[in-house]
């Protein structure tokens, strides 16, 4: 059963972040590291153009069923996690926009990104 509200479901509000997560994302606080997340659910970070973590990613609406308790808690319920050979790092989507984007990380630190935009 579906809730709508103006035709919108909230699978396609789900579907519409995570569309706008895809991309070549470059710090706005650190010029030398960038981020792609790939449709494919993988993700490559680079620093200085070597590639320094590679793994897959998903979305998540809650923190709950990973066992991880956060306070205090985020206004949102949208979340990042990464997945690489060492474990998760999950990170709170705080802005998610056809240029921008900004995560936050559960233990506070704040990553804003620009989209690369590329031909």
């Amino acid at each position: 059963v579906f809730s709508f509200l103006g035709g919108i479901t909230k699978e396609n509000v789900i579907e519409e972040e995570v569309s706008l997560l895809v991309g070549n994302w470059l710090s706005l606080d650190d010029a030398k590291y960038a981020m792609i997340i790939n449709q494919d659910g993988t993700y490559e970070d680079y620093y200085q153009g070597e590639l320094i973590d590679s793994g897959t990613w998903s979305t998540l609406e809650t923190l709950a069923k990973e066992g991880l308790e956060v306070t205090p808690e985020f206004p949102n319920n949208s979340y990042l996690k990464k997945n690489n050979e060492d474990g998760s790092l999950y990170y709170n989507v705080t802005e998610n926009t056809d240029t921008n984007l900004v995560i936050t990380y559960t233990l506070g630190d704040v990553l804003r990104f620009e989209r690369i935009v590329t031909n």
